[in-house]
């Protein structure tokens, strides 16, 4: 009931808002720039650096291939059976599924068995004398990439020959391969196990030879990256293309030590990537290495998306330091300039004020009107600032600094609800910085109107105690702090990047420190002026120095701002 009452109170005192802020709309006009300023500039911070963030990973990723943007996952296993084959793409793809599937476009399959020496038909007791190798794969979706020369065919399932004499095998291979060893189509070769086995010898029959449909497509990165991986360099190699059944079922079950290698193509979707997402993805990919080299023997993840997100992430961190800066040394400058134009409204009110207290009012009455108009400034800047912030830091894209990255057009800005917890943290700061004058205003009565017009005020509290002293010589000790540690971020010892909150506040700490000591001299300065001047200059300015010495309040605060602002500028 107490809330509702107060609420229909401040509800009969909106009439008179109204009234006063018509009435002083001219100095209100610069209060209420200054509020919607300090909460863009809050809001600003949170949309500029996602816009960064969005900027910066898009051009990261737009300098990888999309060879280097895709996963390779292999993993070696024996013996070559079904129910290793199954185990292995279990613990693979639920591991897949766990961390990366939501950032895939595509999951390619593909094994392929260990290496074999190659030789004619007949001389298979000189195998391995040369540098001529093969190996036997299976790929599901093979077929859909490649198309087989006239007069080929798809081999069968089940291994030729007669009885007494080695088992063939049919085969498929590509057409380059196949003329590089001299064999043609139905042309037979033999190829010789390195390892001691029972069956050492198996001949292979090309019925089929194959062209691919598409060699820039990045399927075969699986084929170059992982089945050729063994036999690259100095090796020719011819790889035999076979079913599943047969790869299992004949080349599995005649060597009972084969080996095979296990292997995926994970082809990453970059749109799915944003700034929100990526240190995410980054994090999943590795605890997805992390998790199967633990489980699978020899297992190998290869992929550039890691190192390149790593790497953005770490560029980012050190390029919003700066920019972090600047931007809280600006909301700071900016809120002073509330804290001045407020000041200076209530001051021009300061007799109407009076006024009401001499006619009964209390404190809190009028304190209660300077209340509302306040709230109302910000609660209009904290929704309002966020889309004009938007909408300036999107023009930033046409600039120099930005078109080489945004290809000369507006950024690409988004309006989250961080972007808008911000601009309220800007539109407390700046309720507080309106009630700061309203609050000393509103004690005001008759008596001390009359005393304050008559003399000129006390110092400001700040100054009585040399807090502004005290503030300079914290901010030179922790320069001297920065200075020996060289930067405001500190690794650990176990490589942890973090950032001295402490001395991140060194340049705000200083300019603030700084621009309050150089007001302490001015009332100083003034007289010391005006007694060493006023022989030589007119009568006019001679008073006005004398008056700028006696009365400095309101000259100070507007000499306070213009150091603030030069010393930002400098610093900037």
């Amino acid at each position: 009931m107490n809330l509702i009452r107060v609420a229909i109170r401040l509800a009969k005192a909106w009439p008179l808002v109204v009234r006063r802020a018509i009435a002083s709309w001219r100095l209100l006009s610069t209060v209420v720039i200054g509020v919607l300023m300090a909460c863009a500039i809050m809001a600003g911070t949170v949309i500029y650096f996602d816009a960064l963030k969005e900027l910066a990973l898009k051009n990261a990723l737009n300098q990888l291939t999309e060879d280097e943007t895709n996963i390779l996952v292999k993993s070696d296993r024996g013996p070559t059976t079904r129910t290793e084959a199954a185990n292995v793409a279990r613990v693979v793809n639920l591991e897949i599924d766990r961390r990366a599937a939501w950032l895939l476009e595509d999951r390619i399959f593909g094994m392929k068995s260990a290496t074999y020496f190659v030789t004619d038909v007949g001389d298979e007791a000189i195998a391995g004398d040369d540098n001529r190798r093969a190996f036997f794969f299976h790929v599901p979706t093979f077929y859909e990439h490649i198309t087989i020369l006239p007069g080929g065919r798809v081999p069968v399932d089940q291994p030729i020959g007669a009885p007494g004499e080695p088992i063939t095998l049919e085969v498929i291979a590509p057409v380059e391969a196949a003329e590089a060893f001299g064999v043609s189509l139905e042309g037979q070769l033999s190829t010789v196990a390195y390892w001691g086995d029972h069956l050492p010898i198996v001949r292979v029959k090309a019925v089929g030879l194959y062209e691919k449909n598409d060699p820039d497509d990045q399927f075969w990165h699986l084929e170059e990256r992982i089945l050729r991986a063994s036999t690259s360099g100095s090796f020719t190699t011819i790889p035999f293309l076979l079913s599943e059944e047969t790869y299992f079922d004949v080349l599995g079950a005649t060597y009972k030590q084969l080996d095979t290698t296990y292997g995926w193509l994970l082809v990453v979707d970059t749109d799915r990537l944003n700034a929100g997402n990526a240190t995410f993805a980054r994090a999943s990919i590795e605890a997805m290495r992390r998790h199967l080299q633990a489980t699978l023997f020899s297992y190998r993840q290869i992929t550039e998306l890691v190192d390149t997100i790593e790497e953005y992430d770490t560029r980012l961190f050190f390029s919003k330091l700066p920019m972090f800066i600047i931007l809280v040394l600006i909301a700071v400058v900016i809120l002073y300039y509330v804290v001045t134009m407020s000041s200076l409204l209530v001051e021009q009110q300061r007799s109407e004020i009076v006024l009401l207290r001499s006619r009964g009012s209390t404190s809190a009455q009028v304190l209660s009107v300077f209340v509302l108009e306040g709230a109302t400034i910000a609660v209009l800047a904290v929704f309002v600032a966020p889309v004009l912030a938007a909408i300036v830091i999107s023009f930033l894209g046409y600039t120099p600094a930005f078109s080489d990255l945004s290809g000369n057009s507006r950024l690409v800005v988004s309006l989250s609800s961080s972007a808008f917890l911000m601009s309220a943290v800007g539109g407390v700061f700046s309720f507080v910085a309106l009630l700061v004058p309203a609050i000393q205003a509103s004690r005001v009565t008759v008596a001390t109107h009359r005393q304050e017009s008559a003399r000129p005020g006390t110092q400001p509290f700040y100054q009585r105690y040399y807090l502004d002293v005290l503030l300079l010589a914290a901010g030179i000790l922790l320069f001297r702090q920065l200075s020996q540690q060289g930067s405001v971020v500190a690794v650990s010892i176990f490589g942890a990047v973090a950032v001295d909150q402490v001395l991140l506040a060194v340049p705000a700490v200083i300019l603030v420190a700084s621009a309050l000591v150089l007001l302490r001299l001015f009332p100083l300065t003034m007289r010391i002026a005006s007694r060493l001047l006023s022989p030589v200059l007119p009568a006019g300015l001679v008073i006005g120095l004398w008056q700028m010495a006696r009365y400095p309040t309101h000259y100070a605060r507007l000499s306070l701002l213009l150091i603030l602002m030069a010393g930002l500028g400098i610093f900037a």
